[in-house]
């Protein structure tokens, strides 16, 4: 039993469903598909809404939008097919995915009103919106892979009992609800040889709300189901060959790292990979599910494994990551002990949690602390902070324009000499370190510098654990 699941940048038009198709019907034994939106939908949808508050769209404009997206799903269903006439019933689109798509695309043109009217958008209303990508592609894959002879049937993650905590925007899958409903939903297609096709991304919350998994969040959303399934194995097919060991646009000669210990493939999306969602790991990792990142383009590539145990390496540094935009907080206050007040970092962060704000990193001092967040939490983390005073705490300060650089390995920490390797070969290239961290994971330790010295930064340690 395998979980299949295809990223937007692997769905990118009727051919890219094509491949899809080969993918699937070579794949041997029951299976489960989990798809993205189209390459593009979310961000489009995103978009929309910031325009919406904004009034800058008109209900003509919401009309010729959401018009626009139905036709280029059938579009892409026409391309698949091989079928070019303007006719999209006939011979091309069952009556039931079309009105399905028609169905999905009035609904959204309502709820598209109904925002403009109101002038408002909650959190709810955004995990909803940004949810109808998902629901579009599910319907156009599914009939382009029955016209190509794969036995589907499209399902939405919130209508099978895909039960989340409820966080709008964040949330996290209920695994015991998920997993009885996947029994009673899902099973008993996959037993008669059909192939369900599952929106990723979102599921609902124990009321039935539409609540979505974050950015990126369908790799979480397929790991959720191949936990549900007991699947043996799951895989993510992308538009890239695997997890390397240094982003390739600054490191053309980075290699393809084959295997990856779970916590070291966390670590690398953690702290900036886009390869993986950071989650991603949390549900398989219950069950000893290996992770096989692959490529929907490249299929007969070997990609990358990712399981519950380590693979010993040439060097103590597997892979070398970056985030570009993110930045820190420094927290000044009173007097040279301020750092070593419990009721400080307990104030800091009651706040920050009560506004769903995710701390990355937290390092403090007897006379200051530091806060890092990732680009999304940056800007609101700041504003929260300083809303109102802070007992012993004289100030906030925003340090910009900053890069996060991590290396991982698993067992690199406890290794002598990695970290004094790092900072010497940087410090020779008079590279400057705002702030480091390292030994609170033994796979992962990080540094933060001026982003103007992104690239001789990756170019330095890549040369120095690497060669080349």
């Amino acid at each position: 039993m395998k979980v299949l699941k295809f990223g937007g940048a692997s769905l990118q038009d009727g051919n890219s469903l094509k491949q899809i198709a080969e993918v699937i019907s070579t794949t041997k034994g029951p299976k489960a598909i989990v798809l993205s939106a189209f390459n593009g939908v979310t961000d489009e949808l995103n978009n929309l809404l910031s325009r919406i508050l904004n009034k800058h769209f008109s209900e003509k404009q919401i009309s010729t939008f959401v018009n626009k997206l139905k036709l280029e799903h059938l579009e892409f269903l026409k391309q698949a097919t091989l079928e070019c006439n303007d006719r999209v019933v006939a011979g091309i689109v069952t009556d039931d995915a079309l009105h399905k798509v028609v169905g999905q695309c009035n609904r959204l043109e309502r709820l598209l009103y109904g925002l403009r009217y109101i002038d408002e958008i909650t959190e709810r209303s955004r995990d909803l919106i940004n949810s109808f990508g998902e629901r579009l592609s599910v319907i156009i894959a599914a009939e382009a892979l029955n016209h190509l002879g794969i036995n589907c049937q499209p399902l939405e993650a919130d209508k099978i009992g895909v039960v989340t905590d409820g966080l709008f925007g964040k949330s996290s899958a209920i695994l015991p609800l998920v997993r009885k409903n996947m029994g009673r939903v899902v099973m008993p297609l996959i037993r008669r040889n059909i192939v369900p096709v599952i929106t990723g991304y979102f599921g609902c919350d124990k009321y039935g709300r539409t609540t979505t998994f974050g950015r990126g969040g369908s790799d979480y959303s397929a790991a959720v189901i191949a936990y549900a399934l007991d699947a043996d194995a799951l895989e993510l097919w992308k538009d890239v060959d695997g997890f390397m060991s240094a982003d390739p646009e600054i490191i053309p000669q980075a290699r393809l790292i084959k295997h990856l210990s779970y916590k070291e493939a966390a670590e690398l999306a953690y702290f900036g990979s886009t390869i993986l969602h950071p989650r991603t790991v949390e549900p398989v990792l219950l069950k000893n599910i290996p992770i096989v990142i692959r490529n929907t383009f490249k299929p007969k590539g070997s990609g990358t494994v990712i399981h519950n145990y380590h693979i010993a390496h040439s060097v103590p540094v597997k892979g070398i990551t970056y985030e570009k935009a993110s930045g820190f907080i420094k927290v000044h206050g009173y007097g040279s002990g301020f750092g070593y007040r419990p009721e400080v970092v307990n104030e800091i962060t009651g706040r920050l949690l009560a506004n769903n704000i995710n701390i990355k990193s937290i390092l403090s001092a007897p006379t200051g602390i530091g806060l890092v967040f990732g680009k999304e939490d940056f800007d609101e983390a700041f504003s929260v902070l300083s809303r109102t005073p802070i007992k012993l705490v004289s100030g906030f300060e925003k340090v910009m324009d900053q890069a996060l650089i991590a290396f991982v390995g698993e067992g690199m920490t406890r290794e002598q000499g990695v970290a004094a390797r790092v900072f010497t070969c940087l410090a020779k290239k008079r590279i400057n370190i705002e702030m480091i961290s390292a030994g609170a994971s033994s796979a992962a330790g990080f540094f933060i510098i001026h982003r103007r010295d992104l690239k001789k930064t990756i170019t330095t340690l890549y040369k120095e654990f690497f060669g080349g």
